[in-house]
């Protein structure tokens, strides 16, 4: 079946990107550049069979979400199809809105690269609840549990591709194995892990010992996300921010 227009078009497409996915890490392993081109193309042979057998449209982006899903839980590869059918790709441009307030959470998000950061509107003025990374994932819980229109936002800081899982679709795959009700167990948890360790920064420190607990356990806030939006992060004025910024330093 491969032996067609279409199959060496998207053939030649997907080269690119397999290299781009998996050359690295053959290569780390000490293996010779004809090898590990080899390897690259049977794998590319590998992932298109499965595709056109199980008519998965076949994304790159979804060896992310198979690495991240790993550190969770094992998966099978007949499992991990079933999956793959219900994936969602979407792609925003810096700025754009991923979920408005007023809208409903149908579902949740994963990052498979760029940022995104959780809002809302406080008096007419934002005020920023969380920045979700690479191989992270996002939701707006109240509104996935309960239907109701969010009252946050969540925004692409950059441009940024995702991957959207509906629940209504996920939940539906809770009885044909136990591996995908745990996997959305986990994926849960681990976002109100995060939630939960953020509330507690207000909690336990003062504005320079929360600036200082971000330099130290996430240097990434530091690094990609801009000082007015860091500032509102931590819960205080930009001014501020710069007199802490200035005295570490």
């Amino acid at each position: 079946m491969l032996k067609t227009r279409t199959g060496y078009s998207e053939l030649r497409l997907m080269i690119p990107c397999m290299m781009k996915l998996y050359l690295p890490w053959f290569m780390q392993a000490g293996l010779d550049v004809k090898y590990c081109l080899y390897r690259v193309f049977l794998v590319l042979i590998y992932e298109q069979t499965i595709c056109i057998h199980y008519k998965i449209p076949y994304h790159p982006v979804n060896d992310n979400l198979r690495h991240t899903l790993q550190q969770l839980t094992e998966m099978s590869s007949e499992e991990w199809n079933t999956l793959s059918s219900i994936l969602v790709h979407r792609s925003y441009k810096k700025g754009d809105m991923v979920l408005a307030a007023g809208q409903i959470c149908r579902g949740i998000y994963f990052v498979s690269s760029g940022v995104l950061r959780t809002y809302l509107l406080s008096d007419g003025k934002e005020v920023n609840a969380a920045f979700t990374f690479k191989h992270e994932f996002v939701h707006e819980l109240e509104s996935l549990s309960t239907g109701e229109p969010s009252l946050r936002y969540i925004q692409a800081l950059s441009d940024a591709e995702i991957i959207f899982i509906n629940k209504e679709q996920l939940v539906a795959l809770y009885d044909h194995a136990p591996v995908f009700q745990e996997m959305g167990r986990k994926i849960l948890e681990q976002i109100a892990i995060t939630e939960q360790k953020y509330a507690s920064l207000f909690t336990i420190y003062s504005p320079e010992e929360r600036y200082r607990h971000i330099i130290k356990n996430h240097p990434e806030l530091i690094r990609q996300i801009p000082l007015k939006h860091l500032a509102s992060y931590l819960g205080i004025a930009r001014e501020t921010l710069s007199r802490i910024r200035g005295r570490i330093s």
